[in-house]
């Protein structure tokens, strides 16, 4: 589907991360403000005008009358806020039919209207902004807190090449939350997004993506949808203590050592938590709050490169957390992309210890997500994270509507690449096959030149390979060619021709 509204593209990726010093989108600064409006909007020629998503003519005479100096770039960040929300209000009237679209979707003025650090913000960087700073007063203060809260609520963030943008779709807002969601979407470089089922829908079943971040534990991902969708959920998984038997927010029990620790009432948020497998330990939820903020301070802290620290990390909380708790997940996803591409850990020269290291992160990574989001998503093939509570009103703006913009309270750290945040929570499975085929390659290799494996054994392993690949391929292969996930999947492709003609001349043995 295409959507109707769009951020400007380089703005809101380069703007607000890399600031105006940097060169946009392989242009100079001196490249992209507006002849006629003088904004840093679409270039000298004004490409951008009666495009369909761009710098529109309605939206260029608004700027041009504006009594701002475009020129300071430190203002800029701020005025750029009130775009997107500009250019929602000028469908009114210059294109009814989507402004009626936009109509039907949940603004949640009610509930955001008794949330000071949303509504206030709201006030100052969008609503007097337009209506006192730019003139713009022939939308009410509630047409404008609307369109507010319709993009906090319904807007995905798509993209591709570190370019991402905010947008609305005229159907994708009917899906509903599930936090073990039946769907996975992608987008293109037109940003137009395809919604696929990534497990069986049989009729009657509801159409469910994720708005929260799959891999966190049901503290915190009912925490992020109450701040930024306005509802509580109340999902099969969020209702189990253990969380499909995942236990991805659950800790070890300091008392008889075999149990977890886990809300006795997950739906209520300050329940007492408890030992699952004895009566001796109970502690409160705040108690555990306050546990897992330090420990996830800790995580944020880690060195994105040192391989040492992430282990010692694990070695430190292995009997304080559960082996799946979401740190602990962050933690080895980071280690599976980090063994075999960093200097004194590259593929080639790890040793059979640290290859079956490698080999064993992806696999329990891969064990989880195949309960968490079932079938082809691409959750399968993500960054590396860690969260990070952030509470600043700027923070509250503007959360988003699937698991592509982060929550007030999270925040990816990719440790080896910047990536665009629309790859943010939506990129594991994929990759992480990716990265398991490497490891088993060099093992079979190795044991082949031994003579360690039987012919029976050497065709197994080869065989595991080519799953991988296999599966990686499909998954990556619904990204664009030329986006990263996209080249990688070329890439599982050709080295599933090599492997299979490895297989063709074990078979002949």
């Amino acid at each position: 589907m295409t959507g109707f509204v769009l951020s400007p593209s380089w703005l809101m990726y380069h703007l607000l991360s890399n600031g105006m010093k940097q060169a946009v989108a392989k242009k100079s600064l001196n490249d992209l403000w507006c002849c006629k409006c003088g904004w840093p909007m679409c270039g000298p020629d004004c490409q951008g005008l009666n495009t369909e998503f761009g710098h529109s003519m309605q939206e260029c005479a608004i700027l041009a009358s504006c009594e701002v100096d475009r020129h300071l770039t430190q203002d800029l960040k701020a005025q750029y806020s009130a775009i997107v929300p500009l250019r929602c209000l000028l469908l009114k009237h210059h294109k009814p039919d989507k402004w009626k679209v936009l109509c039907t979707m949940e603004s949640h003025n009610e509930v955001r209207r008794n949330l000071p650090n949303i509504w206030q913000n709201n006030q100052s960087s969008v609503v007097d902004r337009i209506r006192e700073l730019w003139g713009v007063r022939q939308y009410s203060e509630e047409e404008i807190h609307t369109v507010c809260g319709v993009l906090e609520v319904n807007a995905f963030e798509v993209g591709q090449h570190g370019v991402s943008v905010r947008a609305l779709y005229p159907t994708a807002f009917y899906l509903a939350h599930s936090c073990v969601p039946n769907t996975s979407h992608t987008d293109d470089d037109n940003y137009r997004l395809t919604v696929r089922c990534s497990s069986q829908i049989k009729k009657g079943d509801t159409i469910t993506l994720s708005y929260a971040y799959t891999l966190q534990g049901t503290l915190k991902r009912r925490e992020h949808l109450k701040e930024s969708k306005f509802f509580d959920c109340c999902c099969p998984r969020c209702k189990d203590p253990t969380e499909l038997a995942t236990y991805a927010g659950a800790l070890k029990c300091p008392k008889c050592d075999v149990g977890y620790v886990i809300s006795s009432e997950p739906l209520e948020r300050a329940a007492s938590w408890r030992c699952s497998q004895c009566s001796n330990y109970t502690v409160t939820a705040h108690s555990v709050m306050l546990l897992l903020e330090k420990i996830a301070d800790e995580v944020e802290a880690l060195d994105a490169n040192d391989i040492e620290a992430m282990e010692g990390f694990l070695q430190k909380y292995r009997n304080v957390l559960h082996p799946n708790h979401y740190h602990c997940l962050g933690v080895k996803h980071s280690l599976s992309q980090l063994y075999g591409k960093i200097q004194g850990y590259m593929i080639n020269e790890l040793p059979d210890k640290l290859l079956h290291r490698k080999r064993d992160v992806c696999r329990e990574l891969l064990r989880v997500i195949n309960v968490l989001e079932p079938g082809y998503s691409r959750l399968r093939v993500i960054t590396p994270f860690v969260f990070k509570r952030d509470k600043s009103p700027a923070s509250l703006k503007s959360p988003s509507r699937g698991p592509t913009l982060s929550p007030p309270q999270a925040f990816s750290k990719d440790l080896l690449r910047a990536l665009p945040p629309n790859h943010f929570w939506e990129t594991i499975q994929g990759i992480i096959l990716y990265e398991l085929h490497a490891p088993l390659m060099i093992l079979i290799t190795r044991g082949f030149d031994s003579r360690a494996f039987s012919k029976k054994d050497l065709r197994k392993h080869l065989k595991e390979v080519v799953d991988c690949l296999e599966e990686a391929n499909v998954i990556l292969g619904f990204e664009p060619p030329n986006s990263s996930e996209g080249e990688m999947a070329a890439s599982a492709k050709e080295a599933l021709i090599r492997i299979r003609d490895w297989q063709d001349l074990v078979g002949k043995i």
